[in-house]
């Protein structure tokens, strides 16, 4: 009996892929529902061929009498497989590749998936981007199809023509129109007194931009084969309007809308929630790996899968689709040994090798198919052998090449979904600014507080998987206070005019309090209150260094010389360098050059400390008396640095200390 059932179902579905395919008759159906339908709304079961109405085809292969027990892992895809079916003879009377027929399976069933599914054009783009590509960007080529097609449906009811093709739109004289449909899709807003004009999607606009001139370039090969000159001319016609005209009118806005955009939005994740999120993680994986050891069932399996890579996209910073993509052989042919060379290893810091022991790296494919790093911390390394260990359990099909693999198909899981879930299971402070995107420019822009070498800013932006522009550009935010405390800094410095003092430092190097302000005539005197840190000997010291200033003055004067402060003349704070007093003369120093500087010595550090730590401790500066002892009591090491040399010397170790508490 069951043998004359197959065999009346297989002579219906015959005779049903004939009317689909001549596109006139009935179709045959096994039970025909009472409200209307068309012919879209059925599709055949996999397992015995019988048409049923496509909500209704789940239920039935649950009970199907021909589905074996090793397909009854598939329940959830029994629609895809039942298009596939169909799909040659209802997309395409020419036939389609199968990758295509897979794209289009994959698509939704409504009115923009029949328009993509029945014009050529469109078909054609779909086959070109499909060509060569892994079934995880079938989905993405399915979003670029329907793109076009809900632009057709636009172009199609603005022209009053509802059967015109794609094709019929691209010739110079409807250009004006394609531009019009595009504005209508990406919501175009005029210009006005006060803003330019914007497209609230313009993200759209681009994409529609590389779709149409990309299916130009289709149309021409299309005449090309054809010998139909007319087509060629006008689609080359369009083009050239096109790479005139395109840029000026919607890339350049769109572009300019998403860097305003963008300004508006110059925020970062707040570190409290970071911090929440990954507390949470070390808690619950380990929780979730002995959940599903102890019952091995789908839903403890995802939640451990959800945790798992939402520490592996927090812990590297790393794209949520790449991270999500991380093949099972890539982990497995992961190296095990600390490092490749020893002597490499050698190089390295205690620390830096006990990370090396303790963290595994595992190499992945990232964004333009550069090869990108993931390290897995010992939480992350001891969740992936549980799920590696109960993949067969949960039922993953053993075709499926991802670590993170979906309980049914052969695809991955979205990375973004599952750092999503987890996140929103929290109570955070701001939630929504935690994405893989935010967490880029999170490290990003705190890096900028490091002073990194060319080579460790190279490791960094390879381990991001971007270049060093794009590094700079596009995910390093402007931090508000490195602005605020660094710049100003810089323009209070240049403001006070002696540049002499700037010279050689660096951003961190300057301390505003202790710069001179230039002077410009013989009268100009710095103001006493220069430096709230300085003591009443650092003041008296100033004076006298200004008294010194108007005796250089005066006597290059009578030699007919330019005064001393015209010249290479040095600031109060580098006198332990640049300024010594000649024996038998004290109003005129001999300056010497920034290269003569003598640089500490330890035993002149330790002797310092020793004999004057006590002002180190409090914050105060000592005075000559104190700096005379502290020389005396050295027993002969600091027998070479005047007490000025020492007093300056406390001086700059307080101010470097104050830079580094204020960053």
């Amino acid at each position: 009996m069951d043998e004359i059932d197959k065999l009346r179902l297989l002579g219906d579905y015959y005779h049903n892929i004939k009317v689909l395919s001549v596109k006139t008759g009935q179709l045959i159906v096994v039970r025909r529902p009472r409200h209307d339908c068309s012919t879209k709304d059925f599709l055949p079961c996999p397992y015995c061929f019988g048409f049923f109405h496509r909500v209704e085809l789940w239920r039935h292969c649950l009970k199907c009498k021909f589905c074996t027990t090793n397909e009854m892992r598939d329940q959830k895809n029994c629609q895809k497989n039942a298009a596939l079916l169909i799909a040659p003879y209802v997309y395409s009377s020419s036939g389609l590749s199968q990758q295509m027929m897979q794209v289009l399976c994959i698509m939704s069933n409504d009115d923009v998936s029949v328009v993509a599914k029945n014009d050529s054009l469109i078909l054609t783009y779909g086959e070109l981007l499909a060509c060569n590509k892994p079934s995880s960007q079938f989905k993405y080529i399915s979003m670029q199809m329907r793109m076009l097609a809900r632009l057709l449906m636009r172009l199609r009811n603005n022209a009053e023509k509802p059967n015109a093709d794609l094709s019929f739109f691209i010739e110079p004289s409807k250009f004006d129109d394609v531009v019009a449909a595009v504005y209508q899709e990406a919501k175009h807003e005029t210009s006005t007194n006060s803003s330019s004009a914007r497209l609230n999607v313009p993200s759209v606009a681009l994409k529609l931009g590389y779709s149409m001139r990309k299916c130009s370039g289709l149309l021409v090969n299309r005449a090309l084969r054809e010998h139909n000159y007319v087509m060629e001319r006008d689609a080359w016609s369009f083009i050239h309007i096109f790479d005139s005209e395109w840029q000026a009118r919607l890339s350049s806005v769109a572009l300019k809308t998403m860097t305003d955009d963008k300004r508006k939005k110059d925020v970062l994740p707040l570190t409290s929630d970071l911090l929440k999120i990954k507390n949470h993680l070390d808690k619950s994986i380990p929780e979730l790996c002995t959940a599903l050891r102890d019952e091995c069932s789908r839903q403890n399996y995802n939640s451990l899968v959800d945790h798992l890579l939402t520490s592996i996209i927090l812990f590297n910073k790393r794209r949520s689709g790449e991270a999500s993509k991380m093949l099972l052989e890539s982990y497995q042919r992961a190296p095990l040994t600390k490092s490749g060379l020893d002597d490499i290893q050698t190089t390295l810091t205690d620390m830096e090798q006990q990370l090396c022991s303790r963290l595994k790296l595992v190499n992945i494919p990232g964004k333009r198919n550069r090869t990108v790093p993931v390290l897995l911390t010992a939480n992350a390394v001891a969740g992936i052998e549980c799920l590696i260990e109960k993949r067969n359990e949960v039922g993953i099909d053993e075709r499926n090449p991802f670590m993170f693999a979906r309980c049914s198909g052969l695809n991955s899981v979205d990375g973004y979904v599952c750092l999503r879930r987890v996140v929103n299971s929290l109570k955070l402070d701001r939630p929504d600014l935690v994405t893989s995107t935010y967490l880029r420019k999170y490290i990003a822009t705190v890096s900028q507080l490091l002073d990194m070498k060319n080579s460790e800013f190279d490791l960094l932006c390879r381990h991001m998987g971007h270049t060093a522009t794009v590094h700079r550009e596009f995910y390093r935010l402007p931090s508000h206070t490195l602005e605020l405390a660094k710049m100003s800094k810089l323009l209070l410095a240049v403001e006070r005019g002696n540049l002499n003092a700037l010279t050689g430092k660096s951003l961190d190097e300057i301390d505003v309090n202790h710069i001179d302000y230039a002077s410009k005539s013989e009268s100009d005197t710095p103001p006493s209150d220069e430096s709230d840190d300085a003591c009443e000997d650092t003041n008296d010291e100033r004076h006298d260094v200004n008294n010194q200033r108007e005796d250089a003055n005066s006597v290059a004067k009578k030699r007919k010389r330019p005064p001393r402060s015209a010249r290479n003349t040095v600031a109060a704070d580098d006198l332990d360098a640049d300024v010594l007093p000649v024996p038998g003369s004290v109003s005129q120093p001999v300056v010497l050059k920034k290269n003569d500087r003598r640089p500490w010595s330890t035993s002149e550090k330790k002797a310092v400390y020793s004999n004057l730590h006590v002002f180190i401790r409090q914050g105060r500066v000592p005075g000559k008396e104190a700096c005379m002892k502290a020389i005396a009591d050295s027993g002969g090491v600091l027998s070479g640095r005047s007490w000025k040399h020492v007093k300056f010397a406390i001086k700059n170790l307080q101010s470097s200390g104050r830079r580094m508490l204020d960053q």
